[in-house]
């Protein structure tokens, strides 16, 4: 398992990546970056799904899914994503983020950490 300060980045089940954010008004460009990396070293040549569980995280009105959401090399690595939030207020403003910036993989916002996994591994079928 590989951690920050604000992070926990695993395999799960050897059938997806699992990122943990549990501060994020002080997630670091820094942090960003260590995760990126262990995101392609985990991936390596392969795609796959990612859950990301925001959903205890401290400071979540500050999120920026800029940061979090794939883009560039990672891009490549992830098959699709999954985002799990503390409730229906942060999952409507990142509703919004995603219509404004529409990414290249397929993503979907949850409340509820059973149903995300369940639709992430539903796409690698």
């Amino acid at each position: 398992m590989f951690t920050t300060t604000n992070t926990k980045l695993w395999k799960q089940d050897d059938k997806l990546i699992r990122f943990d954010l549990t501060r994020v008004d002080s997630f670091t460009a820094d942090e960003t970056k260590a995760c990126a990396d262990e995101l392609l070293r985990l991936c390596g040549d392969d795609s796959w799904p990612v859950l990301v569980d925001i959903k205890n995280a401290k400071g979540i009105q500050k999120l920026d899914l800029d940061g979090i959401i794939p883009e560039d090399e990672t891009e490549k690595a992830v098959h699709s994503a999954a985002f799990v939030f503390p409730g229906r207020l942060s999952k409507l403003a990142a509703q919004a983020w995603l219509k404004l910036n529409k990414p290249s993989v397929p993503v979907k916002l949850f409340i509820d950490l059973s149903e995300a996994k369940k639709w992430l591994l539903s796409l690698t079928k």
